[in-house]
C-alpha cells in the first residue's frame, strides 16, 4: 500500500521539466506563480505593459499552454536588460518611468551579453526605466 502512495504522489506532482522525473510524466501547461507571456517584438517590455498586454494567459484563471513566441515565467523575469541605454557604475539603480534619481529604492541593472558575444553591459530591465548611474570611482575607493 505504501508503494502505491509514493507512486501516486510522484505522478500527481506538477513540474515544468521532464529532467529527472519518474516515468517521464510531465503535465502540459504553465503553472502559477508563472504565466504565459509574449516575448521579443510581441512584448514592448514597458514596465506597465508586462502584466497587461504582454501576459497572454494566467494559470490562476484558466489552463495555460504557451505557444511559440511565448514563455512561461514570472512577470519580473520576462524583461531582462531591455532598456537601450547602459546603466553603469557602482550602486547604479533602475526606477520606474517618471521617477527621478532623487527618489529612493529601485533595482540594480541586469548585466546582459551583447551581440559581439564577449561584452557584458548593465541595462535596466524595462524599456522605459529611468537609469540612475552609480559612482565611476568606486574601484579607486573614492
Amino acid at each position: 500500500m505504501r508503494g502505491w502512495l509514493i507512486l501516486f504522489s510522484l505522478v500527481a506532482a506538477c513540474t515544468n521539466s521532464d529532467v529527472g522525473t519518474d516515468l517521464g510524466i510531465v503535465e502540459p501547461g504553465c503553472r502559477a506563480p508563472s504565466a504565459c507571456y509574449a516575448i521579443g517584438a510581441d512584448c514592448s517590455c514597458r514596465r506597465g505593459d508586462v502584466e497587461t498586454t504582454c501576459k497572454v494567459c494566467d494559470p490562476n484563471l484558466r489552463d495555460c499552454i504557451c505557444s511559440t513566441g511565448q514563455v512561461c515565467a514570472q512577470g519580473p523575469n520576462v524583461c531582462v536588460g531591455r532598456a537601450v541605454t547602459v546603466c553603469s557604475g557602482a550602486g547604479a539603480r533602475c526606477l520606474p518611468s517618471g521617477a527621478t534619481c532623487a527618489s529612493s529604492g529601485g533595482t540594480a541593472p541586469n548585466v546582459i551579453g551583447q551581440t559581439d558575444g564577449g561584452t557584458l553591459e548593465p541595462h535596466c530591465p524595462y524599456a522605459d526605466d529611468v537609469c540612475c548611474p552609480g559612482s565611476a570611482n568606486a574601484d579607486a575607493g573614492l
